[in-house]
């Protein structure tokens, strides 16, 4: 009885093992851990947060803005008029 416990624990041992070792190659790689990939800016107008790499860029006064789109530039740029 002693030695089928003992067999049956190293077969389980050895399941976790090989299980183990084919979750890990088959684990996708995380190649961009670490890095920005896209930064949120607001826009000053509707306060809406949008991707800066998809935002409308206005230089006013020396100062670069970012817009969700021409509209809210334009709209922004109204209201600084006024």
């Amino acid at each position: 009885m002693l030695r089928l416990i003992i067999i049956a624990a190293a077969l389980y041992l050895l399941y976790r093992i090989l299980k183990g070792a084919l979750v890990q190659k088959r684990r996708p790689v995380d190649q961009t851990r670490g890095e920005i990939i896209d930064e949120l800016v607001q826009d000053p107008n509707c306060k809406l947060y949008i991707p800066s790499r998809s935002s409308v860029k206005k230089v006013i006064e020396g100062r670069t803005y970012s817009f969700c789109s021409e509209e809210c530039a334009k709209r922004y740029l109204e209201d600084r008029e006024k």
